[in-house]
């Protein structure tokens, strides 16, 4: 799961609660800003096997999308771009754990590069415990029926 752009956690998450499916999990839940945006997510440990992890982000000027490590932009003006995919696996389905490091291996370099440099990383530790934040929110929030629950900031 990903860190929200512009801002993880600054409202609230309301999880769904699903029964089991197959064997995983499935939740789904509604998050909104203190910017007024609203969101959606859907987590599941059940996926089909090499099913892509995915990210859709639908903004005033287009829509983003990601799907494993592909990317495309699909404008309100018509426009279009596209990144193609690498061939790296994603991590679903029957091994959640068979993704590449390679999409890490920037984030560690420049964590190296802040120690040799005695900067603050671009990617904080606060930064990555947002992600976890949001997903201690979901699973509260989908034990207590789908209550809104505010997400720890």
């Amino acid at each position: 799961m990903s860190v929200w752009p512009r801002g993880a956690g600054d409202g609230f998450f309301t999880a769904s609660r699903r029964p089991h499916h197959r064997d995983g999990r499935y939740r789904r839940g509604g998050a909104t800003f203190r910017n007024g945006a609203i969101g959606t997510i859907d987590a599941t440990t059940c996926a089909h096997s090499g099913s892509l992890e995915r990210i859709e982000i639908i903004g005033t000027l287009g829509t983003a999308s990601l799907a494993g490590t592909g990317l495309t932009l699909r404008w309100q003006d018509g426009r279009s771009e596209d990144l193609l995919p690498d061939d790296f696996p994603g991590g679903t389905g029957a091994d959640p754990m068979a993704f590449s490091h390679v999409a890490y291996r920037g984030v560690w370099t420049d964590f190296l590069d802040a120690i040799d440099e005695q900067r603050v990383p671009r990617i904080t530790l606060r930064d990555a415990l947002k992600t976890h934040y949001l997903i201690e929110a979901m699973l509260q929030s989908s034990a207590q029926d789908g209550a809104p629950v505010n997400v720890r900031r």
